[in-house]
């Protein structure tokens, strides 16, 4: 199902090209594209595995800017990002909030009430940058959205059954890798060779620190639970500070070379073994 799923979103990408919208695939296109992840943390939370919700979350961030920018950039030669150094700026800035708020080791409504503000400024600053011309079509949207519901289901119970015997924080990245396979499908096949592009994974991951967490612990207070625990900050902090600082700093000159795509690959592979 998971690889349904990612085939829907690679046909729905295809169908939704849009003619100088970054701020359209900032703004709008992430929110279906990391639908796999909110579902996945949202269902971990209330299943009690708040470790597992916060790593996909945080992971999938991870995984996007070092994996799927990375290994482009590798593949490539180059990534173009010109005109898009205020939009990683504003990412990395979501990331840095989330972090503050977590310092407390939890997460609370309040805090995601916090997070999704910071989500509609962000949405707001996309607007403004402009839309572009989107050819959309929904219904392969619905139909990519409908998979990766029942996919992203079937991913927590298997998850949820490896947690038994693996700690909470590898069945999250686990998770992660998992909801970020149509990420990294479109981004191969396309070369991230648009800003468009580039923009629409930006989107997705200041959607990784706000959306994705802000609406599982939302939806998961309706169900009793109280908040998401931190129960590693400082692995949490280095996450997503070397996360973020990656961001700002390959942004810097407007490009993303084949030299700093394997810096990105080699800090995912660090990252991985702080888990």
């Amino acid at each position: 199902m998971v690889v349904l799923s990612a085939v829907m979103f690679y046909l729905s990408s295809k169908l939704t090209e849009v003619e100088g919208g970054k701020g359209f695939n900032y703004m709008v296109y992430p929110w279906v594209t990391t639908l796999p992840e909110t579902l996945a943390s949202t269902l971990l939370l209330i299943k009690g595995l708040h470790t597992a919700s916060l790593y996909n979350s945080i992971f999938s961030a991870v995984f996007d800017l070092c994996v799927v920018i990375g290994l482009t950039a590798i593949i490539y030669g180059v990534v173009e990002i010109r005109g898009l150094i205020d939009m990683a700026l504003i990412t990395a800035l979501g990331g840095f909030l989330f972090l503050f708020l977590a310092f407390d080791r939890i997460i609370t409504s309040t805090d995601a009430v916090i997070l999704y503000t910071v989500l509609i400024v962000s949405m707001v600053y996309g607007y403004f940058i402009g839309l572009g011309k989107p050819r959309i079509s929904w219904s392969v949207v619905a139909v990519g959205l409908a998979l990766s519901t029942v996919a992203c289901y079937l991913l927590v119970e298997g998850i949820d059954l490896l947690c038994k015997y693996i700690p909470e924080a590898y069945g999250g990245v686990i998770s992660a890798v998992a909801t970020s396979i149509p990420d990294i499908i479109i981004a191969l096949l396309y070369g991230l060779r648009t800003e468009e592009a580039v923009a629409s994974l930006y989107g997705c991951i200041i959607h990784d620190y706000v959306e994705n967490i802000a609406t599982a612990v939302l939806v998961a207070s309706l169900a009793g639970v109280p908040g998401l625990v931190v129960a590693d900050v400082v692995a949490t902090a280095v996450a997503v500070a070397v996360t973020a600082l990656l961001i700002v700093l390959t942004t810097s000159y407007g490009r993303i070379t084949r030299f700093e795509g394997v810096i990105l690959l080699s800090a995912f592979v660090a990252l991985l073994v702080l888990v």
